[in-house]
C-alpha cells in the first residue's frame, strides 16, 4: 500500500524544496484508490518504467495544440514546449538545476498546465508550470519513486504509481477553504453611483443601466475561477440615499433596488459570490464637490446621532429584502474607516457598531466584515461582531507575514482575508497568502486602474492556473 509521509518527513522535503524554514500548509489529501490503468494510451503524459523518460519522448496537450518535451543538453532540467502546427520551440523552462534525469511529464486537463517530475537534486518532487509564460505554479515534495504521473479529470487532480501494475495514488491538490475566498475588487463602473441616480442629474448610469457590461465581465472572471468580487455599494452617499432640505437622509432614490438587485442576479448567473461594500472613508474626507457639483461628504451621517439613525433607518428596508442573499458572501460595513480624519474615531466605531447591530436583526444569517486599511490596526476591531477580519495590503509579497505572527495586535481566532492586494503580483501574493494561513486575498482591482497593465484583466490567466491547482 502507498503512503505519503507527513509530519517531519514532510516538513523536511518542503524545506529541501523551498529552502525556507516556515511550516507549510497541510499536505494535499491523498488516498490509495483503485483505477482502470489511468496510464494506458496517455498522449498527454510520458513516463519512466525503465527509470527514465526517453530522449525526444514527447506529451502533447490535449487541445493538439502543443507538444512537450526533454530538450538538448539532456539530464539538465531542460523542457522545451512545442507548436505542433510546425514543431516551432514556443519556450524553453528551465524545470531542474541538477543534473539529472528525467522522470515523467504531464498536460493538464485544460491544456494550461505542465508537470515536470525529478528524483532528487532541485528541484526534487512535481513542478507545475503555467505553459502560456514558463511560471512555476505550484512544487510537490514527493514521498515515493515515482514513475508514472498523470493528471485526472480536472487539474487539481494527480494520479501517480511507482510502476503501471502497481496501486495508483491520488493526489487532490485543492483546498475550497481558500480558493472560494480568492478573487477580485470590481470596485465599481461609476464610483459612488453604480447604485442609485447619477449625481450630475443626466442618464443614468448604474448597473441596471450596464447590465450586459457587468455581465461580460462577471462571466469573464467566473471563466477563470475568480470566487469573490468586492464591489462598492453607497460610497459617500452621493448618490442612492436621497436628502431632504434639512440634510437629512429621507429615504432610498429611484434607482437603488433595480441597481443592486441587477448586480444580484448578475452574481447569481455567473456563481460568483458578492462582497457588497456599504461605506467608504470618503463620507468624511474633506471633499464636497466634483465638477461643481455637490457629492458625498456627509460626515454628520457619523457623528451626529439623530443623522445616523436616520441613515440607518433609511438603510434597514435595504438589509431587510436583501441581507441574506444567496449570492452575498459577507457585507463589509465600511471601506478603510482609518482614513477618516475629520470625525473622532469613537463616532467612526460607534457608527459602524450600530450599522452592524441594524444588519443582525433585520438579516440574522449575514455575515458580516470591516474593510481595514492596515494589519497593524486590526485590533481595533476585536470587540465587534465580525464573522472575518480584513486588511488591504499593497506592500510586496514577502512582506506579507504569517497568521501565526498575529499574537503582538491581540487578534481574536477568526479568519483573516487580504481585502486588497496589487495584481502585479498575482502569483506571490497568492503563495504568500496561502502559505501565511490567511483565508484568502482579493486583488485591486478590475476596472479602477490607470492602465491595463494594472488591471487584474492582464494576470487572470496566471490567477486561474494557480487557483486550479490549490
Amino acid at each position: 500500500m502507498i503512503t505519503f509521509k507527513t509530519g517531519l518527513s514532510w516538513l523536511f522535503l518542503t524545506l529541501i524544496l523551498t529552502g525556507c524554514a516556515t511550516l507549510p500548509p497541510s499536505p494535499p489529501a491523498r488516498k490509495e484508490v483503485q483505477l482502470p490503468a489511468p496510464f494506458s494510451e496517455r498522449r498527454d503524459a510520458i513516463f519512466s518504467p525503465a527509470g527514465s523518460v526517453p530522449f525526444h519522448q514527447a506529451a502533447y496537450s490535449p487541445d493538439g495544440r502543443f507538444f512537450a518535451r526533454e530538450v538538448e543538453p539532456f539530464n539538465e532540467g531542460n523542457i522545451g514546449i512545442f507548436s505542433t502546427a510546425d514543431g516551432a520551440l514556443i519556450r524553453q523552462i528551465k524545470a531542474h538545476q541538477a543534473t539529472n534525469d528525467l522522470k515523467g511529464l504531464a498536460w493538464s486537463p485544460d491544456s494550461q498546465l505542465l508537470a515536470v517530475m525529478y528524483h532528487g537534486g532541485s528541484s526534487t518532487g512535481i513542478s507545475i508550470y503555467l505553459a502560456e509564460n514558463g511560471e512555476l505554479i505550484r512544487q510537490l515534495p514527493i514521498a515515493q519513486y515515482y514513475h508514472f504521473m498523470a493528471f485526472g479529470e480536472e487539474n487539481h487532480i494527480l494520479h501517480l504509481a511507482v510502476s503501471i501494475d502497481g496501486p495508483v495514488e491520488t493526489a487532490y491538490l485543492r483546498r475550497d477553504d481558500f480558493t472560494t475566498f480568492c478573487g477580485v475588487n470590481l470596485p465599481w463602473i461609476n464610483y459612488g453611483w453604480d447604485v442609485g441616480r447619477n449625481p450630475w442629474g443626466s442618464k443614468h448610469g448604474g448597473f441596471s443601466s450596464n447590465r450586459e457590461r457587468l455581465l461580460e465581465d462577471f462571466s469573464m472572471l467566473a471563466r477563470h475561477r475568480v470566487a469573490v468580487v468586492r464591489v462598492f455599494i453607497f460610497c459617500d452617499l452621493r448618490s442612492g440615499i436621497v436628502f431632504n432640505g434639512q440634510g437629512e437622509p429621507a429615504g432610498l432614490d429611484g434607482f437603488a433596488l433595480s441597481d443592486f438587485q441587477t448586480l444580484l442576479e448578475t452574481a447569481s448567473q455567473t456563481g460568483v459570490k458578492l462582497l457588497p461594500v456599504i461605506f467608504d472613508y470618503t463620507m468624511a474626507d474633506g471633499v464636497e464637490q466634483e465638477n461643481g457639483t455637490p457629492v458625498g461628504e456627509h460626515r454628520g451621517c457619523i457623528e451626529n446621532v439623530y443623522l445616523r439613525r436616520k441613515l440607518l433607518t433609511v438603510l434597514a428596508p435595504f438589509f431587510r429584502k436583501f441581507g441574506q442573499h444567496p449570492a452575498i458572501l459577507a457585507w463589509d460595513i465600511f471601506n478603510e474607516p482609518d482614513n477618516v480624519l475629520l470625525v473622532r474615531s469613537d463616532d467612526v466605531d460607534r457608527f459602524i457598531a450600530e450599522t452592524i447591530l441594524l444588519l443582525r436583526q433585520v438579516a440574522p444569517r449575514a455575515k458580516v466584515t470591516v474593510g481595514n486599511k492596515n494589519r497593524e490596526s486590526l485590533s481595533r476591531w476585536r470587540n465587534l461582531n465580525l464573522d472575518f477580519l480584513q486588511f488591504h495590503h499593497f506592500s510586496s509579497a514577502e512582506a506579507l507575514p504569517p497568521l501565526e505572527s498575529r499574537k503582538e495586535i491581540f487578534l481574536p481566532a477568526r479568519p483573516v482575508l487580504v481585502g486588497e492586494c496589487p495584481p502585479s503580483t498575482v502569483l506571490s501574493q497568492l503563495e504568500a497568502a496561502w502559505q501565511g494561513n490567511y483565508a484568502g486575498c482579493l486583488f485591486w482591482s478590475l476596472n479602477d486602474v490607470l492602465n491595463e497593465e494594472e488591471s487584474l484583466r492582464q494576470q487572470l490567466p496566471s490567477f486561474r492556473a494557480w487557483v486550479s491547482v490549490h
